[in-house]
C-alpha cells in the first residue's frame, strides 16, 4: 500500500503514468486510487496537495464519498 501512495504525487496529472496507478476521479478534486486488489485508498486535492482522507474496500470508499461530499 505505502508503495502506491508514493506513487501518487508524481504521477498524479499525468495520465499514462496514472493509468497504471488506478487513479479514478470520483468528484470535483475528489479520486481514489488502486493499492491492491481490494484495496483502495480515497483522497483530495486542496491546493497543490494530495491529502489520503482514507483507505478500505469499494463499500468503505463509497460510503466515505457518500458521506464527505
Amino acid at each position: 500500500m505505502l508503495e502506491a501512495l508514493l506513487k501518487l504525487p508524481e504521477a498524479f496529472g499525468q495520465p499514462h503514468i496514472h493509468h497504471g496507478l488506478g487513479i479514478r476521479q470520483l468528484r470535483k478534486r475528489v479520486y481514489e486510487v488502486r493499492v491492491g486488489l481490494q484495496l483502495r485508498a480515497g483522497f483530495t486535492v486542496v491546493g497543490g496537495s494530495l491529502l489520503v482522507q482514507t483507505v478500505g474496500n469499494h463499500d468503505h470508499i463509497r460510503a466515505w464519498l457518500k458521506e464527505n461530499t
